[in-house]
C-alpha cells in the first residue's frame, strides 16, 4: 500500500479499532487526523517507509494498547503526548531518526510492558519518572546518545526482564539499586562510561543470563558474588579497568558458553576452577596481566576459541591442551612461556587458527602438526625453535605458515607444494625471500637493506600476474617449482 499523507480519510473513526500494515511498503507522512481515530486500540505500522514527524494528535487515542512505529524514517522529537496513552501495554519507535530527549510524561503510562526507543539519535539523560513503570518487562534504550548518570530509581521497576542502555554515552557509577532487579535475565550496559566498580549487588540477579559491561571505564576487582549468576550463559566483561586476581568463584558459572575478560589489568593466575566450565566455548583473557602457567584442566572444557595472548603465562604448554578436540582458534602469542611444543598437537584437527609468536618455545616443530589439515594461519615467529620444518607442511593447502626469527630450516629438496603455504624466513638458510612459482607472489622474511627494491619486484610481478601475461609462461614450464633466491643466484628444487 503505497499513499502520500497515510489515514487521511482513509478510516472511518467509528468502525476503526486495528490498524497492522506492518512490512507493506507505506510512504508519506503520517496525517494529523491521526488523533481520530479514537476507537483504535493497535496501530502498527512498522517496516516501511513513513517520515516526516509524529503527530502530536497521537495523544488521542486514549484506549490504544499497541504502538509500533519501528523501523521507518520518522524524524524530529517525541511528541510529549505520548504520555496521555494511559493504556498504553506496548510502544516501539525504534530504527527511526527521532532526537531531543525522551519525554518524562512517558512515567506516566504505567500500564507499560514493553518500551523499545533504540536506534534513534535520542540524547539526554534517562527520565527518573520512569521509575513508575513498575509493569515495564523489557527497556531498550541502545544506540541512541543519551549522557548524563542512570538514575537510582531504575532500581524501582522490579518486574523488569531485559534492561539494555548499551552504546551511549552514559556515566557515573552503576547504582547499587540495580540489584533489586530480581527478575533480569538480560542486563547490557557495554559500550558507555560507567565509572568505579562493578556492585557486588549484582550477585543478587541471579536469573541473568546476560551480563554485557563491556568497553566501560570500570575498575577495582570483579566481585565474588558473580558466582551467584548461576545461570548466566554470556559474560562479557572486556575493555575495562578491571584489576586483581580473577576470583574462583568464577568456576560456578557451569551454563557460561562465553567469556570475556580481555583488556583489563587483571594480575594473578588462571584459577583452577576454570576447568568445571565445560559448557564453555569461546574463553577469551587476552591483554592482561595474567601470569603463572596454564592451567592442566583447561583441557576439560570443550572450547572453540581459547585467546590467552599478551599476558605473563610461564611455563611448557600443557599436553593437556591438546584434548581441545573442537578448538578452532588458539592465541598464546607475546607470553614467556617455554619448553617444548607438545607431540599431541595432531589432536586439533578443528584448527584453523594457531599463533604462538614472541615466546621461549624450543625444539623443534612435532611432524604432528601435519596432520592440522584445516589451518590457515599458524604463526610461530620469535622463539627459539630449531631442526627442519615438517615435509608435510607443503599439503596444508590454505595455511599461511610464519616461522621467522627461529633456528629453523627448509628442506628444500623435500619442500615443492603446488600450492601458496607461506613459509618465511629461517635464519641459517639465509633466505632474502620465498616466491610462489604458481601465483607469483613473494613473501619478505626480515626487512633488509634490498627490502624496498625486492618490494617493488614483487609488485610489478603482481600485476603481471594479474595481466595473465605471467600465466602463459608458467604453463610453458613443467610442473609448478619453488624458487628460492639465495644470495644473488636462483636455485629450483
Amino acid at each position: 500500500k503505497i499513499v502520500v499523507t497515510i489515514f487521511e480519510n482513509e478510516y472511518d473513526p467509528s468502525q476503526t479499532s486495528s490498524i497492522e500494515l506492518s512490512k507493506t511498503n507505506l510512504i508519506g507522512t503520517l496525517s494529523t487526523t491521526i488523533g481520530k481515530l479514537t476507537h483504535l486500540h493497535t496501530l502498527d505500522i512498522s517496516s516501511n517507509k513513513v517520515s516526516g514527524e509524529i503527530p502530536s494528535e497521537i495523544g488521542q487515542l486514549n484506549i490504544l494498547t499497541t504502538l509500533n512505529f519501528a523501523e521507518n524514517y520518522f524524524v524530529g522529537t517525541f511528541p510529549s503526548q505520548l504520555g496521555n496513552l494511559r493504556l498504553l501495554v506496548t510502544l516501539k519507535v525504534s530504527h527511526n531518526y527521532i532526537f531531543g530527549s525522551i519525554p518524562s510524561e512517558i512515567g506516566n503510562i504505567l500500564t507499560l510492558k514493553i518500551l523499545h526507543l533504540h536506534f534513534n539519535f535520542l540524547n539526554g539523560s534517562i527520565p527518573s519518572e520512569f521509575g513508575k513503570l513498575n509493569s515495564l518487562n523489557s527497556l531498550n534504550l541502545s544506540s541512541d546518545s543519551l549522557t548524563g548518570t542512570l538514575c537510582s530509581e531504575i532500581g524501582m521497576i522490579i518486574s523488569l526482564n531485559e534492561l539494555d542502555i548499551s552504546s551511549n554515552s552514559l556515566t557515573g557509577s552503576i547504582p547499587t539499586q540495580i540489584g533489586l532487579l530480581t527478575s533480569l535475565t538480560v542486563l547490557n550496559f557495554q559500550v558507555n562510561s560507567f565509572l568505579g566498580s562493578l556492585p557486588t549487588e549484582i550477585g543478587k540477579l541471579t536469573l541473568l543470563t546476560t551480563l554485557q559491561m563491556r568497553l566501560n571505564l570500570l575498575t577495582n576487582k570483579i566481585p565474588s558474588q558473580i558466582g551467584n549468576l548461576k545461570n548466566l550463559i554470556i559474560l562479557l566483561l572486556d575493555l575495562n579497568n578491571f584489576i586483581g586476581s580473577i576470583p574462583s568463584e568464577i568456576g560456578k558459572l557451569t551454563l557460561l558458553t562465553i567469556l570475556d575478560l580481555s583488556s583489563n589489568s587483571i594480575s594473578g593466575t588462571l584459577p583452577y576452577e576454570i576447568g568445571r566450565l565445560t559448557s564453555l566455548r569461546k574463553m577469551d583473557a587476552s591483554s592482561n596481566q595474567i601470569s603463572s602457567s596454564i592451567p592442566s584442566v583447561i583441557g576439560n572444557l570443550n572450547l572453540t576459541t581459547l585467546f590467552l595472548h599478551q599476558n605473563y603465562f610461564s611455563g611448557s604448554i600443557p599436553s593437556h591442551i591438546c584434548r581441545l578436540t573442537l578448538l578452532q582458534e588458539m592465541k598464546l602469542d607475546l607470553n614467556k612461556l617455554s619448553g617444548t611444543l607438545p607431540t599431541e598437537i595432531g589432536k586439533f584437527t578443528a584448527l584453523t587458527e594457531m599463533t604462538i609468536s614472541y615466546n621461549y618455545i624450543s625444539g623443534s616443530i612435532p611432524q604432528q602438526i601435519t596432520k592440522l589439515t584445516q589451518l590457515q594461519l599458524l604463526l610461530f615467529q620469535q622463539n627459539s625453535l630449531t631442526g627442519y620444518i615438517p615435509d608435510g607442511m607443503s599439503q596444508l593447502t590454505r595455511c599461511f605458515f610464519f616461522v621467522d626469527n627461529n633456528d629453523v630450516m627448509v628442506k628444500s629438496d623435500k619442500f615443492s607444494p603446488e600450492i601458496c603455504t607461506v613459509i618465511t624466513s629461517c635464519k641459517n638458510t639465509k633466505i632474502k625471500y620465498l616466491q610462489c612459482p604458481k601465483c607469483a607472489t613473494v613473501w619478505f622474511p626480515q626487512p633488509g637493506p634490498d627490502s624496498y627494491v625486492i618490494m617493488i619486484t614483487a609488485i610489478i610481478g603482481g600485476i603481471i600476474v594479474v595481466s595473465g601475461l605471467i600465466i602463459s609462461a608458467f604453463r610453458v614450464k613443467s610442473k609448478t617449482n619453488l624458487y628460492f633466491s639465495l644470495a644473488s643466484k636462483d636455485f629450483r628444487y
